[in-house]
């Protein structure tokens, strides 16, 4: 008996077998056995059974291969065991934090290579230095939104050799600048922890603090970053909006990146800037009617910087689909 198999959806794409004919059943079976058995191994480490299914779950849609540790060793004894092409780890664990596992692996010629995700309610940035130091490819901050887990789970897969993309499905990674005037020790830290959670969350995000050495120019650093960007983050304080506002003298360098970043509009290119109100209410005279990121209330900060960070990965809210005319 043949058997027609059609548009069979693997991970929310159209499988190689969009229109196959198989001598039986059988045959059907083993070839997506086949195909199932390429696909990324996944580890997922957490002492939360809630966490483990819910990453199970989410993940489930992409059809990886997801094995579950409930501890730290048991997650090393896994790694030394099964070939894994991603690993993520919960950072707070009872007997082996994510990190000292995260210390293990890379220090072992066998797992070394494997990148690591760490899954955590910390935000603090020197938890952060530390992990990325020891070698963890991004961060994901629980409750995790499902749609980020996902890219980054591929993003993480794609730096590591992974390739699953079609010409349908492409993984949009877009670079981000990030304008802001340097203004108080508080707010420049601000600004650095946003930037450290746009990069957690696999956008490439650009900061000076960063980026220019002693001896580099602003101007240089500013036209190249801003050149290369998809999208322009304008930090919009009372300071910043009058420093775009003021003379060329006076506006320094907001007000020439601002400059930069219009141009690039004014030209045609699919460039966006999107003001992010930190303080004050008052608004650039360029963005004034650009659809804006309220940031000044730090209570939903976790909330707001998860949506911005969908909208910056292009996985948001979508419109409906159209339906059929009767």
């Amino acid at each position: 008996m043949e058997i027609l198999v059609i548009g069979q959806q693997l991970g929310g794409r159209r499988s190689p077998l969009s229109l196959r004919r198989c001598a039986s059943a059988p045959l059907v079976a083993k070839i997506m056995e086949d195909e199932l058995e390429n696909k990324p191994k996944i580890l997922l480490v957490d002492d939360d059974d809630n966490t483990l299914e819910l990453g199970r779950l989410v993940l489930s849609h992409d059809s990886y291969q997801i094995s579950i540790a409930s501890n730290g060793e048991e997650a090393i004894s896994k790694a030394n065991k099964e070939a894994f092409d991603l690993i993520i780890l919960d950072y707070s664990m009872p007997s082996m934090s994510g990190l000292s596992v995260c210390k293990i692996l890379k220090a072992d010629p066998t797992t070394k290579d494997i990148p690591i995700i760490l899954w955590t309610g910390h935000r603090e940035i020197e938890i952060q230095i530390t992990a990325y130091d020891l070698g963890v490819e991004h961060f994901i901050t629980k409750p995790f939104n499902n749609s980020i887990l996902r890219a980054q789970v591929k993003n993480a897969l794609r730096k590591n050799g992974y390739n699953f993309m079609t010409t349908q499905e492409k993984i949009y990674i877009p670079k981000v600048f990030i304008s802001y005037k340097w203004e108080s020790d508080e707010h420049n830290d601000w600004v650095m922890k946003f930037a450290v959670d746009l990069r957690s969350a696999g956008i490439d995000a650009s900061l000076d603090r960063w980026e220019v050495r002693y001896g580099d120019s602003f101007t240089d650093y500013m036209t190249s970053k801003l050149s290369e960007a998809d999208v322009m983050l304008f930090i919009m304080t009372t300071e910043s909006v009058a420093a775009v506002e003021a003379s060329h003298e006076k506006g320094g360098a907001v007000k020439f990146e601002m400059q930069l970043a219009t141009s690039r509009r004014i030209a045609g290119e699919n460039f966006r800037i999107i003001p992010i109100y930190r303080e004050g209410n008052k608004t650039a005279a360029h963005v004034k009617d650009h659809r804006y990121a309220d940031f000044r209330d730090d209570t939903k900060y976790g909330n707001n910087i998860q949506l911005l960070i969908s909208d910056l990965l292009e996985s948001g809210s979508l419109a409906p689909p159209v339906g059929v005319r009767k």
